[in-house]
């Protein structure tokens, strides 16, 4: 059930720059993020004329290694790193400038948006929030993996997620967070995208994650890693945070708790479409 909210819908004070490299094209993309006051966030892409493709369940493009958009046959790469961001800080409208089809990789985190976002702040606008309060349970499955959404008579949304290597040195990792703000800057955007080295030895022969490094990745050798952790549990809190940019394409905030096992870009877009697909019946 879509309920109207005592909060506030908000944008950015004022825009902001970043510049870096697409982690699979490996080339060199700005992004300018700009406020507005209404239209969700839509993605502007200024080598494509001004092509416009919104934030929107309708817009899912299947996943390959991460989330795409797609509107009138032009696509957005890899956004779920800047929409976990802007999700996490309850951000609702904002006009984002691209002149490449994929989001920069940065760090491998949300660290640089959040930073980012809070130096310029926040401001309130005279709309007030939709948030989806859900009222039954909803799960989705995929092999080994799911996802499940359950009503929650608290007023913030908990996020449990549990990652399984069963036969690798990283095990299970378990991370559960009640959602806010705070929780959220501090706990998981800081936490980066990772991969299997013969993983990213494989990727790169297909043409993909030229722009990877240890500077924007965490990278997993056979019995260690091979760069220094931010946590220790890194791994599954990148899970979260993937997972958190992945749902706010529904375009408004879940109250739920969620649960999910193994979940990736694959499951957790089929799990906003069946969320967008039970609002319209």
């Amino acid at each position: 059930m879509l309920i109207h909210s005592q909060n506030n819908e908000l944008t950015l004070n004022e825009s902001v720059e970043f510049n870096g490299i697409g982690i699979h094209s490996g080339k060199e993309v700005s992004i300018k993020c700009k406020p507005q006051s209404e239209g969700g966030i839509v993605f502007t892409r200024t080598d494509l004329k001004n092509a416009l493709i919104e934030v929107h369940p309708e817009h899912i493009n299947g996943s390959n290694r991460a989330s795409i958009l797609t509107k009138n046959n032009h696509s957005i790469y890899t956004p779920e790193h800047l929409l976990s961001a802007l999700s996490g800080l309850n951000i609702d409208h904002l006009s984002i400038e691209i002149n490449s089809p994929e989001v920069p990789i940065l760090d491998g985190s949300s660290k640089n948006f959040i930073e980012m976002f809070l130096k310029v702040g926040t401001k309130k606008l005279s709309s007030f929030k939709k948030i989806l309060k859900l009222e039954k349970t909803i799960s989705l499955n995929e092999e080994d993996s799911w996802i499940r959404l359950s009503p929650t008579k608290k007023n913030k949304s908990r996020i449990q997620y549990e990652l399984s290597y069963p036969n690798h040195f990283i095990k299970t990792q378990i991370y559960d967070i009640v959602l806010d703000k705070e929780s959220y800057c501090e706990e998981i955007a800081p936490a980066r995208t990772y991969g299997f080295k013969h993983e990213i030895d494989a990727l790169i022969k297909q043409g993909l994650a030229k722009g990877g490094s240890l500077d924007n990745a965490v990278v997993i050798g056979e019995t260690d890693y091979l760069n220094k952790l931010r946590f220790e549990d890194e791994c599954v809190r990148h899970k979260i945070l993937d997972l958190i940019g992945d749902f706010s394409i529904l375009g408004f905030p879940i109250l739920a708790d969620i649960e999910a096992y193994k979940s990736g870009h694959s499951l957790n877009l089929k799990m906003v479409k069946e969320i967008y697909k039970l609002l319209q019946i």
